[in-house]
């Protein structure tokens, strides 16, 4: 980042300090709770706009805001991930804990330090927050918890009780622990520490709380948002809480709260990373299923890709030699996406790979791959597939079509898809015989096999790219090669798409015929 400020409120206006690259701006008082990556459009982000700022971080706690970090775009200009969105967040919740710890700190050192009991409790509490930063098992950090809530507050029994949906709803202390059954409703709004003695006799939380030897109940929260409730009980010499005591099981409270809050996030990175790793397996299976290199193909120039989306697709093709006169060409997309798409593409390309030289025809090589894939998924998986035999010498195309997006075959202003075959792979155990059907590639003939991810993306009123403007694109191209071709065809998809990556994978096999 070149760019960078922190704002810290002051009245109707923000203190602009530690500016890096810009001039100190003078910010209008704005609300803001979570990360922004793009300035909202309103009067008072004007001033950051005109210094480069891009990004808003604010730090946030017991729904005070403590400071927002400015940031200017990355260096190299990318815009962030969702990796670098959770990392951001992660560092976000680690800094407003880290922050708000030392201004408890400094409040309760500047405010009791002239008594030895209130700084010894300012002292337990640095300590805890030191514990817990280092502490990421939830059941250390509890332990923690207890450990300091017994020796520094004379008290055996506690709960804490977290807002669903953060898990585990109550994490007891170990001794006395309390019941917290019909109490949970009437706890779901405490939004301030409550001392029970000081409640209305005829108060029916008091009534409540006493029940269960409640003597404390002190809401808990973290980057600014509550998450539950700490129930403290009576002491052991049944002295009451003082007002320090209650700052202090607050402070312990957000802190050890805070603590649990780093460790989701970090079980949630974790997670991710894992998800992540898996997509890259799945990523290596799927380019493991495609030539390295295309053969040749005598009398016809032939190009081939793939451009992988944000998500591990099924998409595949081949070129397989048959002999010398013969080329078999395949395209093919699973249904579903990651892992189980890769592997049972894999098998699929396996079996082509098996059955094509045994020349059983294409209807024979369509029909057992169909049961191939019936026999070995569920039965709401499928593969569409186009298999077709491109011969040198006759320069007649051959094929079958298994519910495949149909290939377009283009001479000048003709234009023929190719329909002819059967149903996609895996629906019905013995659908009626796949047809096969020809067609001659006259001379300066063009061949275009794809995937759905061409034909499906789409633009930024939400229309699809469509096999007509596909044809037409192929026309405006049909005088260049084929590697020419298939490069047109990505740039008018990348022209039309406003998505930086695609939903989809997107795959094609451009054929045109020499000239004679």
């Amino acid at each position: 980042m070149r760019r960078a400020c922190i704002l810290h409120p002051d009245g109707e206006t923000f203190i602009a300090t530690h500016c890096k690259g810009i001039v100190p701006p003078t910010v209008e008082i704005f609300s803001i709770d979570e990360c922004s990556f793009a300035l909202p459009e309103i009067p008072a982000m004007q001033p950051l706009a005109e210094c480069g700022i891009e990004w808003l971080v604010p730090l946030n706690a017991h729904g005070e805001m403590l400071c927002v970090m400015c940031f200017g775009g990355s260096i190299d200009g990318t815009e962030p991930g969702s990796d670098t969105r959770a990392y951001v967040e992660l560092v976000r919740a680690i800094t407003a804990s880290a922050v708000h710890s030392i201004r408890m700190i400094r409040a309760l050192v500047e405010a009791k330090k002239e008594l030895e009991g209130q700084t010894l409790l300012v002292t337990t509490l640095y300590e805890s927050a030191r514990d817990f930063t280092g502490k990421l098992e939830p059941s250390e950090i509890t332990r923690i918890l207890a450990y300091r809530l017994m020796g520094q507050l004379m008290t055996s029994s506690f709960a804490l009780v977290l807002d669903q949906p953060l898990g585990e709803s109550i994490i007891a202390g170990q001794r006395g622990t309390i019941s917290t059954v019909g109490v949970q409703e009437l706890l779901s709004s405490l939004e301030l520490a409550i001392n029970v003695p000081d409640l209305a006799e005829d108060d029916v939380l008091r009534a409540e709380l006493e029940l269960r030897f409640i003597t404390l109940a002190v809401p808990v929260s973290a980057r600014g948002i509550r998450r539950g409730v700490l129930l403290i009980g009576p002491k052991l010499n049944s002295q009451l809480y003082t007002p320090e005591e209650i700052t202090f099981a607050e402070a312990l409270g957000n802190t050890a709260m805070i603590a649990l809050e780093t460790f989701r996030l970090i079980q949630i990175e974790i997670e991710r990373g894992a998800f992540m790793k898996q997509l890259e397996i799945a990523a290596q299976i799927q380019q493991g299923l495609l030539p390295v290199q295309l053969p040749a193909t005598p009398g016809f120039d032939v190009a081939a890709a793939t451009t992988p989306s944000a998500h591990i697709g099924g998409d595949y093709y081949d070129v397989i030699p048959l002999d010398g006169e013969r080329t078999l060409f395949a395209i093919a997309d699973v249904s579903g996406k990651g892992i189980p798409a890769a592997l049972l593409m894999a098998n699929v390309q396996a079996a082509l790979n098996t059955l094509a030289p045994l020349d059983l025809g294409l209807s024979q090589i369509a029909h057992r791959i169909n049961r191939l894939v019936y026999d070995n998924t569920a039965s709401d998986v499928f593969v569409t597939m186009f298999i077709c035999i491109v011969n040198h010498v006759s320069r007649e195309v051959s094929y079958v079509n298994a519910g495949h997006n149909p290939p377009a075959v283009i001479f000048d202003a003709d234009v023929h898809f190719l329909h002819t075959g059967g149903v996609l792979s895996g629906v019905l155990q013995d659908p009626a015989p796949y047809e096969c059907g020809t067609i001659l590639l006259g001379n300066k003939g063009v061949l275009v096999l794809y995937t759905d991810g061409v034909t499906e993306a789409r633009n930024a009123d939400g229309d699809e790219f469509g096999p007509e403007r596909l044809v037409t694109c192929i026309q405006s191209l049909a005088g260049l090669t084929a590697d020419e071709i298939l490069a047109g065809i990505h740039r008018h998809l990348d022209e039309f798409s406003t998505a930086d990556i695609p939903d989809d994978d997107t795959s094609l096999i451009v054929i045109k015929r020499h000239d004679l």
